[in-house]
């Protein structure tokens, strides 16, 4: 529903986005649970590609943004995953500095199955 500031990861937790952030061990629990997710993809000859969708700049490089990327390197590196990187320049319009308007969604769309062609 429009306003719900909750949503669920997995089937246990509950991250509540106003929060500041779920706890390390909860971050690493999600973390390996998508680690056994991904491998046994990659064991079935299914091709895995990681993005970020982009967020306004003011949040792009904020603690806890650069912190959630440390995480996912960690347990997924670029020598051993794909990565799509995120478009040189960010001239998106956002709704709330989070959610991209329609127009900015159909050019990140595009970009994105772009990239996923190369």
């Amino acid at each position: 529903p429009k306003g719900n500031k909750e949503f669920r990861v997995g089937s246990n937790y509950q991250w509540n986005t106003s929060d500041t952030s779920p706890t390390e061990t909860i971050k690493e629990e999600i973390l390996n649970n998508l680690k056994t997710l991904v491998e046994g993809f990659k064991k079935q000859g299914i091709p895995v590609l990681f993005f970020e969708l982009p967020v306004d700049a003011a949040l792009m490089n904020t603690a806890t943004a650069e912190k959630n990327r440390a995480y996912f390197r960690k347990y997924f590196p670029e020598s051993e995953y794909k990565y799509i990187a995120m478009p040189n320049e960010n001239n998106y319009i956002y709704s709330d500095g989070i959610h991209l308007s329609i127009a900015s969604a159909a050019e990140y769309s595009q970009y994105l199955k772009d990239k996923i062609k190369q």
